[in-house]
């Protein structure tokens, strides 16, 4: 991790404790899982769930009371990952598998874009149908089907370990703490001290943060 991230994490950590926010902390296991099963035990109680984030990873646990929410503060939901991607979103880790993602240093598979990608999991539903098919892949109608199905051969195993990064892992014991977070009221006059500090020249004049 960068220093000058590394540096961040104490006062962020005094500014999330001091608004009110619960902090959730589980030893050796990656904040994406820990926002997955937090999601999975607030549908269990038939709670909505928003989760604010730009990671294409999380897109995995949309449902009908799972939404994701970007930086642009729009909404996405199930019918947004079928219109865009043309798949559901559990099939979204076998999409970035193949076509890669940037954000998360995933390669994916040379010569297989989106449309690719769309076709092949419509047709066999997910990566392992995929290779289980791998036979009978050269009889759809895709454009440098050759070279796709000799790169699927090449990559199989960096597929598969690409599939195991993106995928949440949500089978894992929580703490009975976590269970029922709740908001708390902030600690206003530490807040105002601390954006006078740090120079956040708007946050500062807030009488009342909620």
């Amino acid at each position: 991790m960068p220093k000058d991230i590394i540096n961040q994490i104490k006062p962020l950590n005094f500014l999330i404790k001091n608004l009110g926010i619960p902090i959730v902390k589980i030893p050796c296991i990656e904040a994406d899982d820990t926002i997955g099963i937090l999601s999975k035990i607030e549908n269990k109680k038939k709670n909505n769930v928003y989760i604010l984030t730009n990671d294409k990873d999380i897109y995995q646990i949309i449902n009908s009371k799972t939404f994701i929410m970007n930086n642009l503060y729009k909404i996405i939901d199930k019918k947004k990952i079928k219109k865009k991607y043309k798949i559901f979103p559990k099939n979204i880790p076998d999409f970035l598998s193949l076509v890669g993602d940037k954000s998360d240093n995933i390669p994916g598979v040379h010569s297989i874009g989106e449309k690719t990608a769309q076709i092949l999991i419509q047709k066999y539903g997910n990566l392992k149908n995929i290779y289980k098919n791998i036979n009978k892949i050269h009889k759809l109608k895709i454009r440098n089907i050759k070279n796709i199905l000799i790169n699927l051969k090449l990559t199989k195993k960096k597929i598969f370990f690409f599939l195991r990064l993106i995928k949440l892992n949500l089978n894992f014991k929580i703490d009975k703490k976590f269970k029922n977070l709740k908001l708390k009221k902030p600690n206003n006059k530490k807040l105002k001290e601390f954006f006078k500090k740090n120079q956040f020249k708007i946050l500062k004049n807030y009488k009342n943060f909620y």
